[in-house]
């Protein structure tokens, strides 16, 4: 382990996870917060002249240990985001399928896959707790660009319309019951 593949990783892969989650969330999460500022705390004492070699490179693997958990924590905080953004689009409002560029066969298809990649990522995640954990981390990439692509293709002009026409049948839909209201009322007052 050295510096260089430190300052790698967290350009490859820490930078990138963050940007998804901010992009997607706009919040910074208080756990990523605290493991940045442990990673920078180790980092500083890698160069620190004052301590032995040996202490130098276990803060390094500490500052390595603290991006790796970082960036595998953005990934499935991610993950879940997604999840409840396409749930709430795919599950929970049925009309809301129909506001994907996508035909409605192929948004559930793709729905199913990042549920299926995401159960896939996490078994594996558990049958190699502290192994390739960069391993992990890809399997989790794989599952949030399946999310991401799929949110991609909701179109929200389709959905605003599709609100409005819902919107305008519904209203149209309860003044036709007052009307047959007030003309069943005003039949039975002249009988």
């Amino acid at each position: 382990m050295n510096i260089d593949e430190i300052f790698e990783l967290y350009r490859s892969k820490f930078v990138l996870a963050y940007t998804d989650y901010l992009s997607l969330t706009t919040s910074k999460p208080e756990q990523i917060l605290i493991e940045e500022s442990n990673i920078l705390s180790h980092l500083s004492q890698y160069f620190n002249s004052g301590i032995s070699c040996q202490s130098r490179e276990n803060n390094l693997l500490k500052a390595h240990n603290h991006l790796i958990r970082a960036t595998l924590d953005l990934h499935k905080l991610t993950w879940a985001d997604l999840r409840q953004k396409l749930d709430g689009l795919i599950i929970s409002d049925s009309k809301s399928r129909l506001c994907f560029n996508s035909p409605e066969h192929e948004v559930l298809k793709e729905y199913a896959q990042f549920i299926e990649l995401a159960k896939d990522a996490r078994n594996y995640e558990m049958q190699n707790i502290g192994d390739r954990p960069e391993d992990t981390i890809e399997h989790y990439e794989k599952v949030n660009q399946i999310g991401f692509q799929l949110l991609q293709k909701f179109d929200t002009v389709k959905h605003s319309r599709i609100t409005s026409f819902t919107n305008i049948i519904r209203t149209r839909e309860f003044f036709w019951g007052v009307a047959a209201s007030l003309v069943a009322a005003g039949i039975i007052a002249l009988l």
